[in-house]
This record gives structure tokens, sequence and C-alpha cells, in this order.
């Protein structure tokens, strides 16, 4: 199913490689900004002066955030994205929590969001220009996504 008739509007600002593409299973590492869409209101920053500039992991096959999955699978190595994800591919009808750190920022009722995402590791393969990341945890579900980077 292509992400247009899901609701998922997609606009490329860096291609990538054009081969190296995650699959259902795959582990990837991502430079990610969340947005609601109504407000412009910034969920989560990896890139940000209050972040620690760490591609965030994630495993696809521990997802359950449609949206962000599919997004994330319709890439290749190296692309920087921008997506707007309709509410009932992402949080739906109940919301969320975007947890990052200390900090419970909340998804309202039917938000639709902006997805800014840079894709800069698919399983072994990553981008020359990231180091090896932190330990950290990003687990994306319905009801809740963390995302916690360990200290040094």
């Amino acid at each position: 199913m292509s992400l247009e008739s899901q609701g998922i509007k997609k606009q490329t600002e860096t291609k990538g490689d054009g081969r190296t593409k995650p699959k259902e299973t795959s582990e990837v590492h991502v430079q990610l900004v969340i947005r609601l869409e109504a407000t412009g209101e910034v969920l989560y920053d990896s890139r940000g002066e209050t972040s620690s500039n760490t591609p965030v992991p994630i495993d696809l096959g521990d997802t359950d955030v449609k949206g962000a999955k599919e997004a994330i699978m319709s890439m290749t190595l190296g692309e920087r994205s921008e997506f707007m994800i309709p509410s009932k591919l992402l949080y739906g009808k109940k919301g969320g929590i975007i947890k990052n750190a200390d900090i419970d920022h909340p998804v309202p009722p039917d938000a639709d969001m902006e997805w800014d995402i840079e894709l800069v590791g698919v399983d072994k393969h990553r981008l020359n220009r990231y180091a090896e990341p932190r330990a950290s945890v990003c687990v994306f579900n319905k009801s809740k996504t963390i995302v916690r980077h360990d200290e040094d």
C-alpha cells in the first residue's frame, strides 16, 4: 500500500543512496524532529540545542505506530524527508505521550503530526559522519513513546 493511499504525505529534502532500505524488522538510526501539525509545537528534536545530536535507534519490529514505521520504510540510507502523518496512523483518538528524558510532551487526541526524519543507519549500514550512538532506548507504541539517552 502506498504512503499516499494511507494519507501520508512525503516531501524529500535530501535523496538517499537509493538502495539501502529498511525492512519491517530492521534496526534503524534516525535524526528526528516531531511536531504537531496544527500548532508547529516541537515534541521531540534529536538535533536541537537541548539534545545530544545523537541518532535515535528504533527497532522497526517492535514499533506499532504504523505511520512512523511506514514513513521510515519508504526511505533509503542518507535520505532526509518530511512526512505529514494523520493521527489514525499515529496516536489516534486517545492521544499519547512522547517522553524525552524527564519531560512528558502530551500528544492531543486526533493530532496529525509532522515527522522530519533523516535515515542515518539501517541495520549494519551507517553514514560515516555519525559515530556509534550511545546506549539508548526508543520505544514507539500507541500510548507512549519513550526516548532516553543514557548519560556518558
